[in-house]
């Protein structure tokens, strides 16, 4: 289980100082057709990106605010990770991207029914960003209308880093005040409170590893049928729920 507490010193001064940015998403929106039936997006802030993109830049002050477009039937052994964080374990999304980008497991979804489709586009953000003005105000809002574009019916949000929940929690925020309906899997509980996005599944793991183990597709596909689970009920206020009770 993540918790600031366990974070380095001068980290664990930093995020509990940090005044920390909401997005109103109000009045929110709820999956109104059957998970069968739903198209399926990701967006994470794994700092992911394909071998034929720029790698973010981590020089950036305030944190690299761009994203980068990943296709559904991309090759996720290819992608490489560019997060500009040290606060989180990164071998976990290095080892396995369906830790945080979980392609493979929605694509079986989609086989066995379970989902209606996967997304063509889906979204990787550098969370690791302390000043959020640009994700809020240009590149959030631009992935949202590209979601529309894409007639997506819902979106699944992974965090990685501490700083990562804001930055999840904003676009997660952004999206859903666009119509389309949110979920995101926390790993730190703490932070997403203070940001109040429209839902989240909390899962008692360390920071960087949102859908469980490294290779074990069934229980990232238990974390992803949970997190969900919880697009059908209506929002406000925000929902929080345990994996465990969830699942």
């Amino acid at each position: 289980m993540a918790k600031i507490s366990d974070l380095k010193l001068a980290y664990q001064v930093f995020v509990k100082a940090y005044p920390y940015r909401r997005v109103d998403w109000r009045p929110g929106a709820r999956l109104t057709k059957s998970l069968h039936e739903a198209r399926i997006a990701v967006v994470t802030t794994a700092a992911y990106f394909r071998p034929d993109q720029p790698p973010f830049d981590t020089s950036i002050r305030g944190g690299d605010y761009s994203y980068r477009v990943i296709p559904f039937d991309a090759d996720l052994s290819a992608l490489r990770v560019a997060h500009r964080s040290d606060a989180f374990d990164i071998r976990g999304i290095t080892s396995d991207k369906n830790l945080a980008l979980p392609l493979d497991r929605l694509n079986s979804l989609a086989k066995d029914g379970v989902i209606g489709s996967v997304a063509p586009r889906h979204f990787s953000f550098m969370g690791s960003i302390t000043a959020p003005g640009r994700l809020i105000a240009n590149t959030a809002p631009e992935v949202a209308r590209m979601l529309l574009e894409d007639a997506v019916d819902a979106v699944l949000l992974t965090p990685v880093c501490p700083m990562c929940h804001q930055s999840a929690g904003l676009i997660q925020s952004i999206i859903e005040k666009a119509g389309i309906p949110t979920t995101s899997v926390t790993v730190l509980r703490e932070i997403t409170e203070r940001v109040a996005p429209p839902r989240a599944l909390f899962v008692a793991f360390p920071l960087g590893f949102p859908l469980g183990a490294p290779s074990d597709p069934t229980l990232q596909r238990w974390i992803i049928l949970a997190a969900l689970a919880l697009l059908t009920e209506s929002v406000p206020p925000a929902i929080m729920r345990d994996f465990e009770a969830a699942r």
